[in-house]
């Protein structure tokens, strides 16, 4: 702005050369007005300090134009010119808010530094502000995401807590059903047990009633005998009915038969307690109580312990091929191996419905040993194949074929199994067809139990096999290679009270 149309002139070539764009005005109220419409476009006002008194200006001066900028828009640079160069000037246009100022005549080189300097501060200026802006903005985003992040916060405190609930409610759960899993194994065994111990038991406890009937005959007869020395010792001998009357009383008590059925009766009561003895050996051997956790562990005898207690389960419908080679030992834990072998078991004779075959072998490999239980049950369905050992998991309760009564099972039978084997560094497979059997294969080498429990189900297999047994136990005195075979009824001596063996 200047008074004078050769210095606006001017002004503007140099500034249009030097690329800016540039607005002009001859007076006061006019570039007030302009600057008013541009509302902000302005970086920098070119002012001249003293203007001619005009009518139209209306008494504006330099001074006057300066104070309006700085009242209304103070971002922008004002450069003050004047040909009256003196300090007090130049400290009263400072005073007001100039930025800086040229002296008449102007020199282009100075006008455009100095004009250039204002310009970058003011851009300067803005992009501080824009920064300043974005700043606030952003502390305003962080505020909100702060305050959405402390709200996720208690909402993942408030899950946390309910998934700690839930957890909680979890494990009691899973140990209600590990619980019933093992008091299943426990019924099994006990059933089994039962039924093995029931009958010498019964013709012990009906010998031991005959036993006591042979006393009595035999005390009646020794009494009258004694009473007969007695009186020949007093010299008196005994009468001819007297005689009469112990032959007589030998004769109904009839001891001849007594004598000659006692050795027998006593080999048959024997033969009962041996056949109890059996029973509690196999279950020692079963549980091992008198052993540690880790020890060497014989398969061979472990199966057939295992076996001879689930003899009942058989019930005279399934026919049991055993292939069982001598095995080098493993080291593990016979409890928790022992109950390996029964889970398969039970669960190849639940899978069979009416008569079947249950087979199972064993056989040295490279680097363990390896069992192999198969039944002819109805076999196990391609969809639940793949989850059979999953904690939980019963397809018994969708009654899959060769599963089993509908409700029955905790899913826990198999899964334990699989802990327990790869507890023992040992591998577990499974191959089915429907309709056909199932079979199952496991390897366990030489070394490689983990005593440490590994999962909730691991534990869930120390727990099913407590129930068999209070704690881990030593290996059975001596070798049961023919316990099956040894579990027969027994004969008896042929004699004509076989009532006794009921």
């Amino acid at each position: 702005m200047d008074d004078e149309p050769f210095v606006r002139e001017t002004l503007a070539d140099i500034l249009a050369g030097a690329r800016y764009r540039v607005e002009v005005a001859g007076d006061g109220p006019s570039a007030l007005d302009r600057l008013r419409d541009l509302r902000g476009e302005v970086d920098c006002l070119v002012l001249d300090l003293r203007l001619a008194p005009s009518a139209e200006a209306g008494g504006f001066d330099g001074i006057d134009v300066l104070r309006g900028v700085k009242q209304n828009w103070p971002e922008v640079g004002v450069l003050i010119m004047t040909a009256y160069a003196s300090v007090d000037n130049a400290v009263a246009a400072l005073n007001l808010g100039a930025d800086a100022y040229i002296r008449k005549p102007l020199n282009p080189e100075e006008l455009l530094a100095l004009v250039t300097k204002m310009v970058e501060r003011r851009h300067l200026a803005q992009e501080k502000a824009r920064l300043e802006e974005q700043a606030r903005e952003q502390n305003r985003f962080l505020l909100e995401k702060n305050r959405e992040l402390a709200s996720a916060n208690e909402q993942l405190a408030e899950a946390n807590r309910q998934l700690a609930e839930a957890l909680r409610q979890l494990k009691e759960t899973q140990a209600q059903l590990i619980q019933s899993e093992k008091l299943a194994s426990l019924g099994q065994l006990v059933a089994g047990v039962a039924h093995e111990l029931n009958n010498p038991i019964s013709f012990v406890y009906s010998n031991m009633g005959r036993l006591q009937e042979y006393v009595q005959e035999i005390r009646r007869v020794f009494t009258r005998y004694r009473d007969t020395v007695a009186q020949l010792r007093h010299g008196q001998p005994p009468t001819a009915e007297e005689l009469q009357a112990t032959t007589n009383l030998e004769a109904t008590a009839d001891i001849d038969y007594i004598l000659e059925d006692l050795p027998a009766l006593a080999a048959e009561s024997r033969e009962g307690a041996e056949r109890v003895q059996a029973v509690v050996l196999d279950l020692r051997n079963f549980s091992r109580l008198d052993e540690g956790e880790v020890q060497s562990v014989d398969l061979v005898a472990g199966i057939q312990s295992t076996l001879a207690l689930l003899r009942p389960e058989f019930k005279h419908r399934l026919q049991l091929e055993l292939d069982l080679q001598p095995l080098p030992l493993i080291r593990g834990n016979a409890g928790q191996l022992n109950q390996v072998v029964m889970n398969v078991l039970v669960n190849a004779i639940q899978a069979i419905e009416g008569e079947g075959t249950i087979r199972v072998a064993t056989a040295p490999t490279a680097s363990g040993v390896r069992l192999t239980i198969s039944d002819t049950g109805c076999g196990i369905a391609p969809e639940h194949l793949a989850r059979i050992f999953d904690p939980f998991f019963s397809t018994r309760r969708t009654r899959r074929v060769g599963a089993g009564p509908a409700g029955s099972g905790t899913g826990l039978g198999l899964a334990i199994v699989h802990s327990i084997v790869e507890r023992h560094a040992g591998t577990l497979s499974v191959t089915s067809t429907v309709g056909q059997g199932t079979t199952f294969v496991i390897n366990l080498p030489l070394v490689g139990y983990q005593p440490a429990a590994a999962s909730p189900v691991a534990a869930g297999a120390r727990q099913s096999q407590a129930a068999t047994a209070k704690e881990p136990g030593a290996p059975t005195d001596r070798p049961r290679q023919d316990t099956v075979a040894q579990h027969q009824e027994p004969a008896g001596p042929g004699r004509p009270r076989e009532e006794q063996k009921a």
